[in-house]
Formats: structure tokens, C-alpha cells, sequence
């Protein structure tokens, strides 16, 4: 990990901690920043969606095969796992309508996961790849806790992130043994019942990418809709609306309060990734990954006059 990076990373964890986020069980989580993203610091629990119905849970082995709907575990079905390691959650539910995360915080996308990878200094060509991705720079190391794995020779956890080693519920409904990997949903599909997902292991260094089936249980990590360290919350003269949010292809602006001559997008790790001339009719925004992202109008002084974030898909 480059020096300053690691700087960084240790200065923002060393505050995040203090604030949480709350389930609709009430479940408290710590939380984590990363790169311009917060985190939780612990795995999802709940076993309820947002609009208060139950998540079938004490599937069966044969129930959990042969299930499409949303259903969720606890590992080796022992309820003390339950408070370690959270639950194990299958894509159904992960990519359910009603939602499984707090109220302003989502399932990262595949392209969130790689911002925190790129943060933690993988390359942005190596974080495109699939398999085990980060190993030189020890990125899962990074991620995983020093507890509990059964060997933690390589783990600093010095991200924050305390990926604890909970495995995960086969699609045939087997359990792997606990400390030994640790496997987390993106909510990016590759195909109408498969979807990207990390996963970290004892004997490995890096991380995993590879879409998986939804009919696999793995933990839930949830992230902060919000950006951290953008000024969409500083008073400015001007109010823009983005729409659509999220947005395809095409992102329509609508400034009021003042008038603007240029405008920048900035990705999730405060990299400009589009930048040119206000346009009333919007920009194209169809070659920019999923995830977030802020735009930022300014006038002819080069005085920033508005912001606001949109999610693309």
C-alpha cells in the first residue's frame, strides 16, 4: 500500500468509528471510512425487510435449493453466530425490493467494491479483473479482521473494514466451516439469477471477484448512500436536481438560483471523470461505471455555484 494512502486510511478510520447506523431491528453497526465511502464495520443481521415483513429464515437444506425468493441463515444454524458473524443472506433477498439495508444506506455495487479496492491500492486495471485480484499489495489483508481467522499471519485489518471469516451457505444449504473465508453480496447482476461478488480467504492475500448464483448465502455489507468529504451540504447560491436518479444514459440539470459555465462529475475516489461546458440539455453519461458520483457547476470566476449526486447505473 502506498504511503500516503495508508496515511489516509488510518486518519479516517480513526474518526468513523465514532458513528453508527441502525437497522429496522435495531441492530447498531459501527461504521468505517474508506476512500470517500462509509462503510459498516460489521455484517448485516437483520431479519427483516424494511417494510417490517419477515425474511424466511431455518430453511432446510433441500428448501434452501430449491428456493427463488428471498431467505436468509445463520452459519451451521447455531443462534451464537448470529451476533459474531451476522447472517448469510441469499440474492433473492439481497436484491429484494423492500430492502434489507437502513434506511439511507445500500448494497454496494460491484463498482463501489472496486473504489474501496482502488482506495486501498490495487490498480484500477487490476480491480476490472476477476479471481484473485490484490494479492502483492495484500488488499484482503487490509480487509479481514485479526481475530478469529484460523490463520491471520498476513491480516493487519488496517482498512477498518473487520471482515470477520462467517463462510457461507452452499446452494445445495451446506455450511462451510467458520475461519477460514469470508464472502460479501455486490448488488451487480451478470445475469438474471447470478451477481457479482468478494470473497477473502485464510490462505489468500487478495480478493476475490467472481459472479456467484443467488441461490449461494453470503454476507451483506452495507454502505452510506452519502459521499464523504464532497460539499453537497456547504450553503451555495444555486439548487441543481439531477434526474433521472440513477441515471442510464443520459443525465438531464437543472440549475436555479444562478447561472453556471462549466460543470465536472467526480467519482467516488475525487477523481474528475468528465469536465466541460454547462449544457441546459445535460451530459451523456452512458460510458461512466456504476456507482456514485458528484456533479459540480461553476460560474465564469471559476467559483463552484452548485452540487448534487446522482447514482448511475
Amino acid at each position: 500500500m502506498r504511503p500516503h494512502l495508508f496515511v489516509l486510511a488510518f486518519m479516517l478510520v480513526s474518526v468513523a468509528h465514532s458513528q453508527t447506523c441502525t437497522d429496522v431491528e435495531g441492530h447498531v453497526y459501527p461504521t468505517v471510512v474508506i476512500g470517500a465511502q462509509r462503510w459498516m464495520a460489521a455484517n448485516l443481521r437483520t431479519t427483516t425487510y424494511n417494510n417490517g415483513e419477515p425474511i424466511p429464515s431455518g430453511l432446510l437444506n433441500t428448501q434452501w435449493q430449491s428456493t427463488a425468493s428471498g431467505a436468509c441463515a445463520v452459519q451451521d444454524n447455531n443462534a451464537a453466530n448470529d451476533t459474531i458473524y451476522g447472517r448469510l443472506y441469499n440474492g433473492y433477498a439481497m436484491h429484494d425490493v423492500r430492502g434489507l439495508c437502513p434506511q439511507g444506506w445500500h448494497i454496494p455495487t460491484d463498482a463501489e467494491w472496486r473504489t474501496l479496492e482502488v482506495a486501498l491500492g490495487m490498480s484500477l486495471a487490476e480491480s476490472t479483473f476477476t479471481g484473485w485480484r490484490g494479492a502483492n499489495e495484500n488488499i484482503g489483508g487490509m480487509l479481514k479482521d485479526t481475530l478469529l481467522w484460523t490463520s491471520p499471519g498476513s491480516n493487519t485489518n488496517s482498512s477498518g473494514f473487520s471482515a470477520l471469516p462467517g463462510g457461507v451457505r452452499t446452494l445445495q444449504g451446506l455450511f462451510s466451516p467458520l475461519g477460514t473465508s469470508a464472502y460479501f453480496w455486490t448488488s451487480t447482476s451478470t445475469a438474471s439469477s447470478t451477481g457479482y461478488a468478494r470473497g477473502l480467504a485464510d490462505y489468500q492475500t487478495g480478493v476475490v471477484r467472481d459472479p456467484v448464483t443467488y441461490q449461494s448465502g453470503y454476507s451483506c455489507r452495507c454502505m452510506d448512500d452519502e459521499l464523504v468529504g464532497v460539499e453537497e451540504h456547504t450553503p451555495l447560491p444555486g439548487t441543481l436536481v439531477l434526474m433521472p436518479d440513477p441515471a442510464d444514459t443520459h443525465l438531464l440539470m437543472r440549475l436555479s438560483g444562478t447561472r453556471a459555465v462549466r460543470s465536472t462529475i467526480t467519482d467516488a475516489l475525487g477523481r474528475i471523470v468528465a469536465d466541460g461546458s454547462w449544457r441546459d440539455d445535460g451530459m451523456d453519461v452512458s460510458t461512466l461505471g456504476s456507482g456514485i458520483y458528484v456533479v459540480r457547476a461553476y460560474d465564469g470566476s471559476g467559483r463552484m455555484v452548485a452540487s448534487g449526486r446522482f447514482m448511475k447505473r
